[in-house]
């Protein structure tokens, strides 16, 4: 099992980033050299940024540090005065630092957060290797356990057919010793009936007595050939006898007690059990280990001399062979049981940590067998497709594509299946709700032993749905402005050269210069709209409140359109005794502005615009009336939102007016909304807060 990969590119995709870095950097220098001033300040330096912040997550930090010096080479040459030239005054020294601190800084976290990315991916290959290793090891392992415990069943049953052979020599060593013992008494009858008789039956006692020797002969002889051994032992541990057996292992006493020759003590040992039968007068059992470190199993019986006195005859067989047997055996037992038990903890924490990290990664993961069907499928995956990996797990892919996209998507998977390793590929998922989401997906293959045949295939996405959409809100808003721009400038321009051709009267010179100045107007408006969405987005815009008088700045705004607007009637409402307001002047010129030329680009001809304010509390409500066409609930909602422009007018614009408007209420505490019903008009009203003055 494994996971291909394409290492012989890495250096080709290097020189690539090294390229990129430059052709980057020069299309940031042209897009920012035809967007400044009127859409970029000269010191802002974003399309640098945005051109490191690409090259270090693509092509890591060489690349990125390259594309740094580049940016602000190019940012000083071409845009910090004096243009087409380097310098490094003082007034420049500070931003240039910073810029190229930042643009290190974002290179450096860009290309690690991508080096961390791929070595996770050889890690999750690496660990997935070792997994297979570890359950290859495993199955050996068990199969070495069960040969093993086939072989120690053997062992132990060998063992016991030896020990049951003990058994029988040892009920035949007691049956041969109850055998003597009978014969003994037998014999001594006898002797004792010969002595009475001894002066008549000399004869026979003296035969008689051969025998006896001849009986105890061969007794001795069959204890001095016993595998065990053989002692008699005095009540004072002295060793009146000792077969060969004992002799050859211990040597002779030389009428040393048993504990004296034996372990050279002094004592009797602590741990010996064999008087115990001169207490309790009945044989004993019991194991012992002797001076020469062998395991005896002792039997010791009760035992009277011929002259009466009592004695301990004691039988010894030496186990330790079937000790050291038993002994390797249970220790193997315990070590296997041991090996075992790491093993399977080790291979379950390994379990454990995988499934946790494709569980709960924040890219959505998913993994498909040969026949396409669904087999692992992480949380972000769940959450991204609204669908609990239990509905899926087993289901086919189709299940997630959208039908405008199925066979495409579908021809993608057939290539990753094949063999084919996705590098970037744009597949769309479909949510249970019916939306869709795009994502960039990567993939890789998991083979069999053999390492051709693919068993399964992971792949990981990343949603960039908001950013396609932001992409596309950013050509729109580029085409809106470049439209709206051409529109005034095209008025102030052909109005200029006209006034300037000859033959042209002076009274239709001051109209071509009042419609420049008018366009000029138009133009300044819209930059003006720009700039202040532009800080409130960049978080610089800055507010300078202060005492504002709503009737002075309306009516000064009013006289700004009447010019442009003398088909139609401005009405100003203002109460005498109106509070002032605490707010920024400027901002609120802006407002009154955007709010009265939106009344008058959607108001009929001759129709009144109206312009009133009254208190409410601790705020001053200010609005502004049309007689227009009006505006529907739906739009209502969307009429403050970035490029939504009212309704399907002759007159159109960027959809900036009123979004400004609400950025700058708010920022100074107010609110701002719409009452309107298609064909009545509508009247906008903002809030600002009283500064506790009349005006």
């Amino acid at each position: 099992m494994g996971i291909t990969g394409k290492p012989s590119r890495a250096i080709f995709v290097n020189w690539r980033g090294y390229l990129f870095a430059i052709g980057l950097v020069a299309v940031a220098t042209w897009f920012k050299y035809l967007a400044q001033p009127k859409i970029i300040p000269t010191d802002v330096p974003i399309l640098y940024i945005l051109a490191i912040v690409l090259t270090a997550t693509f092509f890591g930090f060489g690349p990125s540090i390259l594309c740094c010096f580049l940016s602000l080479a190019a940012y000083d040459f071409f845009f910090l005065p004096p243009i087409h030239t380097f310098t490094f005054n003082i007034e420049v020294v500070p931003i240039s630092l910073v810029f190229f601190s930042v643009g290190v800084l974002i290179s450096y976290l860009s290309s690690n957060l991508r080096k961390k990315t791929q070595e996770a991916k050889k890690e999750i290959a690496v660990r997935k290797h070792s997994e297979a290793e570890l359950i290859q090891y495993r199955e050996h392992l068990e199969d070495l356990v069960k040969q093993r415990t086939a072989e120690l069943e053997k062992a132990n049953l060998e063992l016991n057919n030896e020990i049951a052979e003990h058994k029988k020599d040892e009920e035949a060593l007691q049956k041969a010793h109850e055998e003597l013992e009978a014969r003994i008494q037998e014999r001594t009858k006898e002797l004792a009936e010969v002595n009475r008789t001894l002066q008549v039956e000399i004869s026979e006692h003296k035969q008689s007595r051969k025998m006896i020797e001849i009986e105890k002969q061969r007794f001795d002889d069959v204890l001095e050939s016993l595998p065990v051994y053989v002692v008699l032992l005095a009540p004072d541990y002295h060793v009146p006898f000792a077969n060969r057996f004992f002799r050859e292992r211990f040597g002779e006493s030389h009428g040393k007690r048993c504990f004296e020759y034996l372990f050279h003590r002094t004592e009797p040992c602590e741990i010996c059990e064999t008087y115990t039968v001169l207490k309790k007068h009945l044989p004993h059992h019991w194991e012992w280990v002797g001076p020469d470190h062998h395991n005896y199993d002792i039997f010791d019986f009760p035992f009277t001399d011929v002259d009466g006195s009592p004695l301990i005859m004691e039988v010894g067989i030496d186990v330790t062979e079937q000790k050291r047997a038993q002994e390797s055996l249970s220790k193997a037992r315990a070590e296997l049981e041991i090996r075992v038990h790491e093993r399977t903890r080790e291979l379950s924490e390994t379990r454990d940590y995988l499934d946790n990290l494709f569980n709960y990664a924040n890219a959505p993961i998913i993994v498909w067998n040969p026949d396409f069907e669904i087999t692992r499928f992480n949380h972000a995956f769940e959450r991204l497709t609204g669908r609990a990996a239990d509905e899926v797990l087993g289901g086919t892919l189709d299940l997630l594509f959208p039908d405008d996209s199925h066979d495409e998507s579908m021809m993608h998977i057939r290539e990753a299946t094949s063999g084919e390793r996705w590098e970037v590929v744009e597949i769309p998922i479909k949510h249970k709700d019916g939306t869709v989401r795009l994502l960039l997906w990567n993939s890789a293959n998991l083979y069999a032993q053999d390492g051709k045949t693919v068993i399964a295939t992971i792949a990981q996405g990343q949603d960039i749905t908001e950013r396609k959409k932001a992409e596309q809100l950013k050509d729109e808003f580029i085409g809106l402005v470049s439209h709206e721009l051409r529109t005034p400038m095209t008025v102030i321009t052909g109005s200029l050269r006209t006034a300037m051709s000859e033959g042209i009267s002076l009274e239709d010179k001051e109209i071509l210069l009042e419609n420049a100045i008018e366009g000029a107007g138009s133009l300044s408006a819209i930059l003006e709209n720009l700039l202040e969405l532009s800080r409130y987005q960049a978080d610089r815009l800055q507010i300078h409140t202060g005492t504002v008088n709503i009737p002075d700045i309306a009516n000064s705004v009013i006289e700004r359109l009447k010019d442009r607007s003398e088909d139609r009637t401005f009405l100003s409402d203002f109460p005498h005794k109106l509070p002032l307001v605490q707010a920024d002047s400027v901002r609120v010129e802006r407002i009154l502005y955007n709010l009265i030329e939106n009344a008058v680009k959607y108001s009929p001809e001759k129709s009144v615009i109206k312009v009133f304010a009254r208190k409410d509390k601790k705020m001053v409500v200010i609005g502004v009336t049309d007689k227009g066409t009006g505006i529907s609930s739906e739009d209502q909602g969307r009429i403050f939102e970035l490029f939504e422009r009212l309704g399907k007018s002759r007159s159109q614009g960027l959809g900036l007016g009123l979004v400004v408007c609400k950025r700058l209420v708010e920022a100074q505490g107010g609110q701002i909304w719409v009452e309107s019903e298609p064909g009545k008009g509508s009247t906008f009203y903002f809030t600002l807060p009283m500064n506790g003055k009349m005006a």
